[in-house]
Order: C-alpha cells, then structure tokens, then sequence
C-alpha cells in the first residue's frame, strides 16, 4: 500500500480510499447486507487502507453507524474523511 501526508500535518493516509456511499442503504444502492458492509471494513484495515470517506448524508448517518461497527476496537487505524455543506460550517450547527 503506498500513504500520503495529509496536507500539511505529520498524518500518513493511504493512498487508496473506500467511499461509504454504498453503505447508505436501500435508499441510494438497493439492499445492503450490514455484515458484508462491516466484513469489508474489516478487509481494508487489513489490507493497509487507513482513511475512510465518509458523510452524514450517506442514509441519513446509516453509513456512519456501519463503519462506527466496523472499527469496533481499532478506531486509531484509520483517518475518517467527511465533507459537510456550507451551511454546517457555523458553530452552531
């Protein structure tokens, strides 16, 4: 696997990154199968992958719950990537 500095801290990602769309459910993709979606969460760990991509928009936080189950004890593996619209950057929200 080849990693990347993130920006301008000391942080190294992979290079590769899983998006979580598909873990949104029925509502974007069709049926998903939860423990296949943790079981590849599994997998990229495994497989050196260490940043996941991720928003609360993705089934209305159905994505985030799945991954949050998918880390279990190994939350300081990875680096979660999210994006949020210009009307979530107010402290406030």
């Amino acid at each position: 696997m080849q990693y990347r500095t993130l920006g301008l801290t000391a942080i190294q990602v992979s290079a590769i990154t899983l998006g979580r769309w598909p873990f949104a459910a029925p509502a974007s993709w069709g049926p998903q199968d939860e423990a296949a979606s943790v079981a590849t969460v599994h997998s990229e760990i495994d497989a050196g992958i260490t940043s996941i991509d991720n928003a609360a928009g993705y089934g209305g936080g159905q994505a985030e719950r799945i991954v949050a189950k998918g880390l279990g004890a190994r939350p300081t593996d990875v680096v979660l990537c999210t994006k949020a619209r210009g009307d979530q950057l107010t402290p406030n929200s």
